[in-house]
């Protein structure tokens, strides 16, 4: 990735940090502190993610927002919320206004930071990266085996967690469901 696409990923974390605390005060959520520097690193990690994958995409402009949408909202917030919901950590009313806030914030940053990165042309794209057409059998293959690669990592992940920080244990006793409703959510829904 060259300098232009690094200094848009950091213009593209501030804009989504800014946009997650408008979204907070539009909605009427309690703010707490919402910019800080654990915030906009996370925003410059999700960003410099998604400027990877814009950069390099062959998609059209179109087809690239609603992509970088799903990407961003359904993998990347509706997925967690769903496993809060799940392991009862958020109640119904909470993960609704989560989802309506992530939502919000998908519909207004994802054109904005496709159109910045796409309107720079083909910066910092590189030929052997650009993702490579595939068929459908190619691209079926893939994502089972990364399905239940997921499957595998999050329940390893898991593991090394309860493992090295029992105060995650205490924080998640009682509201871990049972193992096999956590494989078939986790298998069937979430790493899809």
């Amino acid at each position: 990735m060259n300098r232009r696409v690094l200094v848009i990923s950091v213009l593209g974390a501030l804009i989504l940090t800014v946009l997650h605390w408008l979204s907070g005060l539009i909605l009427e959520f309690p703010q707490g502190n919402t910019i800080n520097f654990l915030g906009i690193l996370s925003n410059f990690l999700i960003t410099t993610l998604l400027g990877y994958y814009i950069v390099n995409s062959r998609l059209s402009l179109s087809r690239c927002i609603a992509a970088v949408f799903v990407i961003y909202f359904i993998v990347g917030h509706f997925n967690l919320l769903i496993e809060a919901y799940i392991f009862n950590i958020t109640n119904r009313s909470e993960s609704m206004n989560e989802i309506l806030r992530g939502l919000l914030l998908a519909i207004l940053f994802c054109p904005l930071y496709v159109l910045l990165l796409k309107n720079y042309g083909k910066i910092g794209a590189n030929p052997l990266l650009q993702f490579k057409s595939r068929s459908i059998l190619g691209w079926l293959w893939r994502i089972i085996l990364a399905n239940f690669l997921y499957l595998i990592f999050y329940l390893g992940a898991g593991l090394i967690l309860s493992i090295s920080s029992p105060a995650i244990m205490k924080f998640y006793e009682g509201k871990i469901p049972p193992l096999d409703l956590v494989i078939k959510t986790q298998l069937y829904f979430r790493g899809f």
